[in-house]
């Protein structure tokens, strides 16, 4: 058996316990070339219409104001995949009987297995827990503390584990930006010195690979022992630590010296501040 999920939004559809008798007629409606697709919808729709008294009643079948419809037979609105199973959803849940899944792409009730179980969800698709020390789809960046000394190039890193959650992505998306998980570590934000950019309690990932300055780029910095987290800018042939406060008579610029070590840049932030 095949147990596979196929999420929409605002609806979740669920398709368990398929067997092979989700069949060809199954496989090549759902991969019909898009034109001849949003075509076929327009004029089951326009059926629809001419099937039944007025556009209104067609709407509220389906959860849609009458003009959206007459533009969607018109093909002034689209009609692809998200809006016909939505729409085939809305009527499903009133109890429209004629109604069904895949309803708009042309495919009859009886093509579909009696052991097929087809269900439609208004609320938003469920989380699904995942097992990050099992799963190879994520990577997991955790929190740490860092260990600095003035003027000394290395430093020591101590993982915060306990109730600091780590901050998940993708393990295609950190692939595709070439970056090492074990050079990614997650920090949080102290202070209102890099205010409006950056909040106190904020947390921001660095890349302990990218060290090299770039103008503009925020970085985490090395500081005489300290650790700042600032943006780095070019000015007279000299490097600042800038911060993005307003205040600079509170958050002045530092100028760059022999003790400012790069530890990294900053390439993501977790805020929730908006």
């Amino acid at each position: 058996m095949i147990h596979s999920i196929v999420e929409y939004t605002p609806f979740s559809v669920c398709n368990q316990a398929l067997s092979g008798a989700y069949n060809k007629k199954v496989l090549n409606a759902l991969i019909q070339p898009m034109d001849d697709l949003a075509e076929k919808r327009r004029k089951i729709l326009e059926s629809l219409v001419t099937e039944t008294v007025t556009l209104a009643d067609v709407g509220r079948m389906f959860g849609k104001p009458d003009r959206q419809i007459k533009d969607m037979i018109a093909g002034r609105k689209s009609f692809g995949d998200k809006v016909a199973r939505s729409m085939e959803a809305y009527a499903i849940e009133h109890e429209h009987e004629n109604i069904h899944l895949y309803f708009f792409d042309g495919l009859k009730k009886e093509n579909f297995d009696n052991n097929d179980t087809v269900m439609f969800s208004r609320s938003k698709p469920a989380n699904r827990e995942v097992d990050l020390d099992e799963s190879d789809d994520f990577i997991t960046v955790k929190r740490v503390d860092f260990r600095l000394s003035a003027g000394i190039t290395g430093y020591s890193v101590e993982y915060l584990n306990g109730d600091k959650a780590p901050i998940i992505f993708r393990r295609d998306w950190v692939e595709a930006k070439g970056y090492n998980p074990e050079r990614l570590y997650a920090l949080k934000v102290s202070g209102q010195s890099m205010e409006t950019s950056l909040y106190d309690g904020d947390l921001v990932v660095v890349n302990a690979n990218e060290t090299n300055a770039i103008d503009g780029e925020v970085y985490a910095v090395n500081y005489d022992g300290e650790l700042v987290i600032k943006r780095m800018v070019r000015q007279a042939g000299s490097w600042y630590l800038s911060s993005d406060n307003s205040d600079k008579r509170k958050y002045g610029d530092k100028v760059c010296h022999e003790n400012s070590i790069v530890i990294g840049k900053v390439i993501y932030k977790q805020s929730e501040r908006i």
